[in-house]
């Protein structure tokens, strides 16, 4: 295949792109021609500087009759690598987020308001109806399960996979093992809930106490099944007002997690600390596997983090490791 020339007013910067992609093996063909294409697309534009607008790049992606999914899918890949690429090179551009696959609606996480948490425990804390996942013992190890999703940001089947072991209650740290990606974490408890869990594990019933699990059910697996998380999760959001939409819509249990690090996020911003070297243990804490899903939370709640937004752009674009960064194509 010949050399694919370039002519709109983001030639340079595509050629420079695509030579920086050749330099890590790539051979870079079809990625080249969906360049190209690009590029005539961008003839209709004309700027006075080297930039990648919000305007160009949507109308771009706009699915064209007959355009399949999954080409939109190809062209928002490529504009995305080249967006992130701009942006570390120091010019204006608009990156791309992921776009839903399989044209399923992108989900967006419900943050609970400070006061809606305490509501949702206290709600759980004094939950009476008698029924099978009611049972003093269960009710006692929701009202741990829910301060430790919110506490400490974990996942609904990272906590209730964790045993004895992995929880120690003198330092006050919890080990993650079973973990999403594999990503194996530490993560401190606050005093309070270091505390709290002392006393879970103090009072439960003898039959308990040498279960291998730390939030032993007695049931044949000898473990609670995230469907018990669920119907005490439902019954609260149904109790304090709010509506869930179905499967799919939430809100989800798995928004405590978001909310735990919105919330965060909000309070380390307001420590007058280096907000930047804060959220990389928060993303270690999280046991995400970059930064940028970390500040995915920024995006989430703006008007919280006015005054971070910029910096952590910026942050983010320079520690993200390059090959990362193109690892969504080829």
């Amino acid at each position: 295949m010949g050399k694919i020339i370039f002519n709109s007013f983001l030639k340079d910067i595509i050629n420079e792109f695509v030579e920086y992609k050749k330099t890590f093996g790539y051979k870079y063909e079809s990625g080249s021609e969906t360049f190209k294409t690009f590029d005539n697309f961008c003839l209709k534009y004309s700027y006075d500087s080297i930039c990648l607008p919000k305007a160009l790049v949507e109308d771009w992606l706009v699915l064209k009759p007959g355009e399949k999914k999954a080409n939109q899918q190809n062209k928002a890949s490529i504009v995305r690598q080249l967006g992130k690429y701009m942006f570390i090179q120091g010019y204006d551009a608009y990156i791309v987020p992921l776009l839903p696959i399989r044209g399923e609606p992108k989900y967006m996480p419900y943050i609970f308001s400070h006061n809606e948490i305490l509501s949702l425990i206290s709600i759980i804390d004094n939950y009476s109806t008698h029924t099978p996942e009611t049972l003093p013992s269960t009710r006692n190890t929701m009202k741990m399960v829910f301060r430790i999703l919110y506490g400490c940001g974990m996942r609904v089947g990272e906590v209730l996979n964790l045993r004895i072991k992995d929880v120690d209650l003198n330092s006050g740290i919890i080990s993650v093992i079973e973990a999403k990606n594999d990503n194996k974490r530490l993560i401190p408890m606050s005093e309070s809930l270091r505390l709290s869990c002392v006393k879970y594990r103090n009072e439960l019933p003898l039959q308990l106490i040498d279960n291998e699990y730390f939030f032993p059910s007695g049931g044949v697996n000898n473990k609670y099944d995230r469907s018990t998380v669920y119907y005490y999760f439902r019954n609260a959001l149904k109790q304090m007002g709010i509506k869930h939409r179905g499967r799919g819509y939430g809100p989800r249990v798995h928004d405590l997690r978001h909310t735990f690090a919105v919330h965060s996020l909000s309070q380390l911003s307001q420590l007058g600390k280096d907000t930047n070297s804060l959220i990389v243990a928060l993303s270690t804490y999280l046991g995400h596997k970059s930064i940028f899903e970390t500040q995915h939370y920024l995006w989430l709640t703006p008007d919280l983090f006015k005054n971070d937004l910029t910096k952590m752009e910026k942050y983010t674009a320079f520690i993200y490791d390059e090959m990362e960064l193109f690892n969504d194509e080829e």
